[in-house]
């Protein structure tokens, strides 16, 4: 089974505090992204809880680099931060992968 969790933004956060915090400035969101980094992070939370109950299952994240003020990095890498500030142990983060070239979520 693969989980796909696409990417929708990036982030510097530094701790589980700042990333849960929507208004925080470790963010890089878009106007219409605004309110949305909640569910942004309840989508990572549920494709690692569906990875971590089956263990023949991967997850993967997906999400190019798309905020060239942020620098060299992915949607897909910073999902994966976000997973590890959140729950550094989390069963899903061996068994996760990054696509870190997919433009949109539609590629």
């Amino acid at each position: 089974k693969l989980v796909i969790v696409p990417g929708h933004a990036v982030h510097t956060c530094t701790s589980a505090e700042e990333l849960v915090d929507g208004a925080s400035p470790c963010w890089y969101l878009l106007d219409y992204q605004r309110n949305q980094t909640g569910q942004m992070l309840e989508h990572l939370r549920r494709g690692a809880e569906l990875v971590a109950a089956d263990p023949g299952a991967l997850l993967l994240l997906s999400g190019g680099q798309t905020r060239g003020p942020v620098g060299p990095v992915s949607e897909a890498a910073v999902y994966l931060s976000a997973l590890q500030l959140l729950s550094p142990t989390h069963p899903a983060i061996p068994r996760t992968i990054l696509e870190e070239y997919a433009r949109d979520s539609l590629e």
